[in-house]
């Protein structure tokens, strides 16, 4: 569903179903990848331990964090840092969430005030 969203608006997607693959794309991919859209829960060594392994691949990549759960019980328990760190661009969507939102949410990541532009960028 976050993949046809995104390219219903012209976002060029590159999506893994897990975290090694994940990284052979960020590894392999000649253009920089502007933002990682990532469920906090993941099985395995995803999640937040896995993002950290994927932006030393792609420093300037911005992060999208999506859970089930809320933010406030995540980084209670430790699960992920404070969001709104300093100098990082991330965000945290609660699911269910609206297209809509999900777009203002990579709006507020990479701008363009939510149009890509005209060579795509790489999500």
């Amino acid at each position: 569903m976050l993949n046809e969203i995104l390219e219903r608006r012209g976002y060029n997607v590159l999506s893994s179903a897990s975290l090694s693959e994940a990284i052979g794309i960020c590894r392999t991919h000649s253009d920089p990848i502007e933002l990682l859209i990532a469920d906090v829960v993941l099985r395995g060594n995803g999640g937040p331990e896995g993002v950290r392994e994927l932006k030393l691949l792609q420093p300037a990549m911005a992060i999208l964090f999506i859970s089930g759960y809320p933010l406030e019980l995540l980084e209670n328990r430790g699960m992920v840092e404070k969001i709104s760190r300093p100098g990082e661009r991330t965000d945290f969507l609660q699911k269910p969430f609206t297209a809509q939102a999900l777009l203002n949410a990579v709006r507020r990541l990479i701008g363009q005030n939510g149009e890509p532009p005209q060579d795509a960028r790489r999500i």
